[in-house]
């Protein structure tokens, strides 16, 4: 009997950055991969409207599964005091670059409209019939015509995989290795390779939905059950919920990649620190807190120090991410000092860093311009 299941990678930029991918499979082997899968129509993008262009297809293709890149929820505002992160649990364990706040604060806070969008189409999507949250432990099979729905976060997917994730688009990374890495860690069927790094982003995400449907992966969802609570004078909010990772069926890592990897400094590992650190305070994530993003700084050691008059351009790899950022000050980077150009930069580096506070992360300065 084969089984289908479908990858969202989604995007608020427009129907063509919205990546979709099927992969088919018995009881113990893949069968067909295909992406692109879905023929997107030329309507404006909306929650809404692609909702029901995934629903139509779904039911059509008959999908038992559908993983969407996505938060479907906000951070519980009832979450225990000193609990890790400012996101929800889920995005702490698998180290996700934007996280959903209490509502309606983001991190960064630029994401918030691509947040919303996607917790928005859980929305759509969990009010049709026959559609259902999967969750571990739960999962029976969905009412006739329906299917399960799942959020992911492809990055994390790579890594519990044990394979490189594939950098964001904007590095322009080649496909054909990331894709071939995929298929020969799954053992997946020859076939065109994705041509885009929307359709390769919504592969992994289908990938995901693999064991969901009872396929031939192993399963590793992340976080808390989710729940909703009454909004003020409003629908219901959804909140928490699973980030799905997935392993090849019989693959054992020897260490899991995909969690968090920073420590919390001590005065032994601070002294024998030799290059550049970046961290956010908590003392700076309560003043944000309180006084608005206008505050929000990431303090420094080792890097170009720069000035009011004399700002410095310089361009960091943080654990494997790049960022470029504008230094006006001798010891943090303040985003008021940030231009349109590295503003979004500021913002990706100050909520992963916001993660796990007072911590230090390793910083490498891969380019710099002199101060302007």
């Amino acid at each position: 009997m084969t089984t289908r299941v479908l990858g969202i990678d989604t995007a608020l930029v427009g129907w063509e950055a919205v990546g979709s991918a099927i992969i088919e499979f018995d009881a113990s082997s893949f069968t067909r991969v295909r992406a692109p899968a879905i023929p997107w129509p030329r309507q404006p993008l909306s929650a809404r409207a692609l909702a029901v262009e995934i629903d139509r297809f779904a039911r059509a293709e008959h999908i038992a599964a559908v993983a969407i890149d996505g938060p479907q929820g906000w951070r519980d505002p009832a979450t225990p005091p000193g609990t890790p992160g400012v996101g929800r649990r889920c995005e702490y364990l698998c180290r996700t670059q934007g996280k959903t706040g209490v509502h309606p604060q983001t991190f960064p806070a630029n994401q918030r409209p691509w947040i919303e969008f996607c917790i928005e189409l859980f929305d759509e999507l969990l009010a049709f019939p026959g559609v259902a949250l999967a969750e571990p432990g739960k999962l029976q099979p969905p009412p006739a015509g329906g299917y399960w729905v799942l959020e992911c976060y492809p990055t994390s997917a790579w890594r519990s995989s044990g394979l490189t994730p594939l950098p964001g688009k904007a590095r322009k990374p080649r496909l054909q290795p990331f894709f071939d890495g995929l298929r020969d860690r799954f053992m997946l069927p020859d076939s065109i390779p994705p041509r885009t790094h929307d359709d390769l982003q919504a592969l992994v995400a289908a990938l995901t939905a693999v064991p969901v449907a009872g396929g031939p992966a192993t399963a590793l969802p992340r976080g808390v059950p989710a729940r909703t609570e009454q909004a003020w004078g409003g629908k219901p909010r959804r909140l928490e919920g699973f980030i799905w990772n997935v392993q090849p069926a019989g693959f054992l890592l020897t260490r899991d990649d995909s969690g968090p990897r920073r420590t919390p400094p001590t005065g032994e590992t601070l002294r024998a620190a030799t290059g550049p650190t970046v961290r956010v305070t908590q003392p700076v994530l309560d003043q944000v807190a309180r006084a608005g993003p206008t505050q929000a700084q990431i303090a420094f050691t080792r890097l170009p120090e720069g000035g009011k008059h004399a700002r410095r351009r310089v361009s960091l790899d943080v654990e494997g991410s790049s960022y470029c950022v504008l230094i006006g000050d001798t010891s943090a980077i303040w985003r008021s000092h940030q231009d349109p150009s590295t503003a979004a930069s500021f913002e990706e580096l100050f909520a992963f860093l916001s993660d796990q506070p007072d911590d230090r992360a390793d910083a490498t300065i891969i380019g710099q311009d002199p101060g302007f």
